[in-house]
């Protein structure tokens, strides 16, 4: 290869490598593992690619492919490439509302500088959504130094599909339409969404390059400059780090168990969706801290309408008894759930 050419000659002439490092990659083959020839009418052509899915979903192609080995160039595995892409987009999207909107006077619904958090005044979950950003933060960056790019968008992708996408704007949804502006929970969740997004974005920048420069200048801190002139986030190493992932570890647990009953209850036509639900627990003494959140945070968390723990049947699960109930009551028209009143 041009590499060992390239190595030999300037050992010999001035003592020294012509570069610091070599990534070298297998070839590029198509989808049923053969050489591509135009003779045989298998070749790919990228410009036929970029043209009907985007630059950024060929490049997504390349980053998740293992160069190590030969790899296989298809319009299938683009096809597949261009979901895992509309995934990561349609997540951006959404965080982009939630930390972008204007009220009806103009002005920004939220304004980082003036209305972001603090770390230390947020609440548990706050906090560990913030520690879990950070460690993916450290990850991604070591998978860059090593040129794991397959590690990079995994990473990535995971925490956005499974812990912001699934879990954490699911959640959020219902404080961020129905507390007022200025709500101090409110506030928390934009600023650990906004955290998030910005800190993805440029490391995803790389890879995603008209994308992350797309949402770069929707974002309400835009300053001018190409996303591309910016450094990767740090990751911040809290103390408490450790200590949080322990407590909600053990929530996401419960949460596991929890959504598994529901959907039996689903099937079995108790209940529609989870917010006509009433969850009776009955936690077992390893899952017992759980309950230093009170049962209405515990409803707001499992997104059904009401919580009770202490209850004394139920399906046995690792963290406990779960029982599902209809939940009794009428409609809130602002927060969905069945309520003694409204």
């Amino acid at each position: 290869g041009w590499f060992n050419s390239s190595l030999i000659v300037s050992v010999a002439t001035t003592g020294q490598a012509p570069y610091k490092s070599v990534l070298s990659h297998g070839y590029v083959l198509d989808g049923k593992g053969y050489q591509m020839h135009k003779s045989a009418g298998n070749a790919v052509d990228p410009q036929k690619m970029i043209n009907v899915y985007g630059a950024d979903i060929v490049r997504l192609w390349a980053a998740t492919s293992d160069y190590k080995q030969d790899v296989r160039c298809s319009e299938d595995l683009f096809k597949h490439v261009s979901e895992q892409y509309r995934k990561i987009r349609n997540t951006f999207r959404f965080m982009l509302s939630v930390t972008n909107r204007t009220d009806k006077s103009g002005e920004p619904d939220f304004d980082y500088p003036a209305d972001h958090v603090a770390y230390e005044e947020m609440s548990s979950l706050g906090r560990y959504m913030e520690c879990v950003y950070d460690e993916n933060v450290a990850k991604i960056r070591q998978a860059y130094e090593k040129y794991d790019f397959v590690a990079v968008v995994n990473l990535a992708t995971n925490f956005l599909t499974n812990q912001m996408s699934s879990f954490y704007l699911d959640y959020a949804k219902d404080i961020l339409y129905i507390e007022k502006k200025d709500d101090q929970a409110r506030r928390e969740i934009q600023t650990v969404v906004y955290d998030v997004l910005s800190g993805l974005n440029f490391l995803l920048a790389p890879i995603l390059s008209y994308t992350s420069e797309e949402v770069w200048r929707h974002a309400n801190t835009y300053d001018g400059q190409f996303v591309f002139l910016h450094d990767f986030p740090q990751d911040h190493h809290h103390q408490d780090a450790e200590e949080l992932k322990a407590f909600w570890n053990k929530f996401f647990k419960l949460r596991n168990d929890a959504l598994k009953e529901l959907e039996e209850a689903r099937t079995s036509n108790l209940i529609h969706k989870s917010l006509e639900a009433k969850l009776v627990l009955n936690l077992k003494p390893e899952f017992e801290e759980l309950k230093k959140l009170s049962e209405d945070e515990m409803a707001e968390l499992l997104i059904v309408s009401e919580v009770e723990y202490d209850g004394e049947e139920g399906t046995e699960y690792e963290s406990g008894l779960v029982k599902v109930e209809a939940a009794s009551g009428c409609v809130c028209g602002r927060c969905w759930k069945l309520v003694p009143a409204v």
